[in-house]
């Protein structure tokens, strides 16, 4: 059993997820935990904002596509689809959750279903996933990665090969951002950048193991037996990152494409 775990914010995620989840069961993923954030509840007090550049974030906010209300204020350059309210967002989640089988949909609500601001939600979020052994192996990637296999054709036959191991962390390219209506197949355009700065993970947390750290990007946890990939010759992700293209890709990326 392969579980999937991610949180997400509707406004930013519902319109590519089901591109994604089916790019993910294809892989061989069986289960996939979506973790509904809610509407304007990211920020809290966000260390993002707290260490980020005064110029990057005036630039950014310069570029806000959509009303205070909606936004996440590191991330206001985003397509927020605020030509849709929130109850057409809050339908088309229902819809993917009632579409697929595999998928279930999960309040994760900061003041409502937890007490823990971003990013500490994204933490708790691990550790029930973890602390229910009926997942079994656990995989952490967000709605804008892709993994990409080179040598199996699904997750399962990855692990098989790797059997001596128990967490695999993998790395990731940059490519230029999603776009409405568009799979992205048909945006497939590689920045050049490797070594995505955060890695993800897949897991198989043994009974009774302690979980030493679990975020985002780095588990540990007793009797952990780890290989690490570091390139692409055999898992990696693409990841269809907003940032690189608008402030990278003509001075930095550009010159790396082929």
């Amino acid at each position: 059993m392969i579980t999937l775990a991610s949180i997400i914010l509707p406004r930013l995620e519902v319109f590519y997820l089901e591109e994604w989840i089916e790019h993910y069961l294809d892989l061989g993923v069986d289960k996939i935990l979506i973790y509904n954030n809610g509407f304007n509840s990211i920020d809290g007090k966000n260390p993002c904002i707290k260490h980020m550049d005064k110029q990057e974030l005036k630039r950014r906010r310069a570029l806000q596509s959509a009303p205070n209300y909606m936004i996440w204020s590191k991330k206001p350059h985003l397509d927020y689809f605020p030509d849709y309210s929130d109850v057409e967002i809050l339908d088309k989640l229902n819809d993917i959750d009632s579409k697929y089988n595999e998928v279930k949909v999960i309040p994760w609500v900061c003041g409502e279903d937890h007490d823990s601001p971003y990013p500490n939600s994204q933490n708790q979020m691990f550790a029930r996933v973890l602390n229910d052994k009926k997942n079994n192996w656990v995989l952490n990637v967000d709605p804008d990665e892709y993994i990409v296999l080179k040598n199996h054709s699904n997750l399962k036959d990855f692990i098989d090969e790797y059997n001596d191991f128990n967490y695999f962390q993998f790395y990731g390219k940059t490519f230029t951002k999603r776009l409405r209506n568009k799979p992205i197949r048909e945006i497939y355009s590689n920045c050049g950048l490797w070594l995505d700065g955060g890695s993800k993970w897949l897991a198989q947390v043994p009974q009774g193991s302690k979980i030493k750290k679990h975020n985002p990007h780095v588990l540990n946890f007793d009797t952990m037996n780890s290989k690490i990939f570091k390139d692409e010759k055999d898992i990696w992700f693409n990841h269809y990152k907003a940032e690189a293209e608008l402030k990278e890709f003509d001075n930095i990326i550009k010159k790396h494409i082929i």
